[in-house]
């Protein structure tokens, strides 16, 4: 259970570079509508202190529950989406290589987000 939690952690603090890399850069489209609202506000930090705060709690939860047959499963399905997440991050990391993602047409869609100051301001 303890190695699990290890992953989820350090799959968690890959995918929390990884938004905060495009964000800060291209912008991003985001389907989590939280994270969006978090984002909405334009600041890392509030990024950071929000998913750090969410993986904290879950992993608190899990740790303290670990024990439980329910806890060990939450973390092995908490582990698989980090898994699959990491290779979304790689396929979308292609398709912008590739031109596929296009920041100036994914600007009009609701769920894409940025840290760009410059960018304009999504209605929240």
């Amino acid at each position: 259970m303890i190695i699990l939690l290890v992953g989820i952690l350090l799959f968690s603090i890959g995918d929390l570079l990884m938004t905060l890399t495009y964000l800060s850069s291209v912008g991003m489209s985001e389907g989590n509508p939280v994270a969006r609202l978090v984002m909405s506000y334009r600041s890392p930090w509030y990024l950071v202190l929000w998913k750090l705060s969410s993986l904290t709690a879950a992993c608190g939860i899990l740790f303290i529950q670990r024990r439980r047959r329910a806890a060990e499963v939450g973390a092995w399905i908490c582990a698989i989406i980090l898994v699959w997440l990491t290779f979304r991050w790689s396929a979308y990391t292609g398709e912008l290589q590739l031109g596929l993602s296009s920041a100036a047409g994914a600007m009009n869609d609701p769920t894409w987000v940025t840290l760009d100051p410059a960018a304009p301001v999504p209605p929240r």
